[in-house]
């Protein structure tokens, strides 16, 4: 991090700055050479890992102007390194379709009945049977992933290589009866059906819409491809989001669990991506999901409003107090001036319960003189 002084608000202290040179060189060593230790623990996790390096690389990347005289630097991974990346990614594709979170799982495909469901079914001759070790955050890092490695002017042909039908085929074989969805599918030959595993989680929800609206192309919802392969039950997965509003207007796993802002998050964008058009995306549409479905809109800003952090303000140090020690004692810290702007209309309705400002509700913390409650 570098420092740059405040000069626009007359102040002579730094600010710190991001060094992009040496993060850039940071990004580089991890792709190119073994990952720092601090990683070993994520190694099951390495599609994960790659997403997040590569992305970083190319956010950190600068645009070239056209009119800048500067020769533009060499990539930081040139298009050879894209094919060979590219073709990592692909290695980790199962054959019952999505992908697999690090190579370090894989093993040779079986062809005989196992006990071990992860692996095969009962008719291992059928593809689409082999569950493998396929889950859906893996699957919707690899597809970015291919994405982001596209070679320039050949975007159309990102996801050449992934098994389209079997992905989405799989991806319909994570979802519920009630519309929600898992992490991962294994079949269980016992009960000679499919176990649908990762609990229930909001974040499985969006990645499937997720993964759907990028592989499905240009079918609208409800009806089969030209390769046979049927939508999800994109009704039930409404009615599960929708009907996942709590009390108080957050979401959660269902109605009836403790709100959560991921969950908050996931709920909105997954029906966001259910009604975003095929063409034209990034222009702003209306969502009739979002506008009619949610049952209680000025609750849900409220709830949302209400997840803002108050920071707390350390006090100067006091010269005369040799045991005055603002690191370790938490009394030494004030609550800043709370901000006299009330909230949004639409954000200080809440049906349930009593308002009342926000800055009347923060708990007040005790100081060193004593006048603290």
């Amino acid at each position: 991090m570098g420092d740059t002084p405040d000069h626009a608000n007359g102040d002579t202290a730094t600010e710190p700055t991001l060094d992009i040179d040496r993060h850039l060189k940071y990004w580089k060593m991890c792709l190119q050479a073994p990952l720092p230790n601090h990683y070993l623990s994520n190694e099951g996790v390495r599609m994960t890992l790659a997403y997040f390096i590569v992305n970083s690389i190319r956010i950190l990347t600068p645009t070239p102007s056209p009119t800048s005289t500067t020769p533009p630097k060499p990539p930081l991974i040139p298009p050879s390194d894209h094919r060979r990346l590219r073709q990592w990614v692909l290695s980790h594709q199962q054959p019952g379709g999505g992908f697999a979170p690090s190579s370090t799982l894989l093993s040779p495909p079986t062809t005989t009945t196992t006990n071990n469901s992860n692996h095969t079914n009962p008719d291992p001759a059928n593809p689409s049977a082999t569950t493998g070790l396929a889950n859906l955050p893996a699957t919707l890092f690899a597809l970015q992933l291919l994405a982001l490695l596209a070679d320039e002017g050949e975007e159309e042909r990102a996801f050449e290589g992934v098994d389209r039908v079997q992905t989405l085929r799989w991806l319909r074989r994570l979802q519920r009866a009630d519309g929600s969805f898992g992490e991962a599918v294994s079949w269980m030959p016992g009960e000679e059906e499919w176990f649908v595993g990762g609990g229930y989680d909001m974040l499985y929800c969006y990645i499937a819409v997720a993964v759907r609206w990028m592989l499905r192309g240009d079918v609208g919802g409800g009806g089969e491809d030209e390769a046979g392969v049927g939508d999800l039950d994109v009704g039930a997965l409404e009615r599960y989001i929708l009907g996942s509003q709590t009390y108080d207007g957050g979401f959660a796993g269902s109605s009836k669990e403790e709100p959560h802002a991921g969950y908050a998050y996931c709920a909105i964008a997954a029906l966001s991506l259910l009604d975003r058009p095929l063409t034209n995306s990034t222009a702003l549409h209306p969502n009739k999901i979002l506008h009619s479905g949610i049952r209680n809109m000025p609750a849900l800003l409220h709830w949302l409003a209400s997840r803002q952090f108050v920071y707390l303000e350390a006090p100067p140090p006091n010269p005369d107090d040799d045991n005055f020690d603002d690191s370790e004692d938490e009394d030494n810290f004030r609550l800043p001036v709370p901000p006299r702007r009330p909230l949004p209309r639409s954000a200080n309705h809440h049906p349930r319960r009593v308002q009342r400002p926000l800055q009347q509700v923060l708990w007040r913390l005790p100081v060193r003189d004593g006048q603290g409650d």
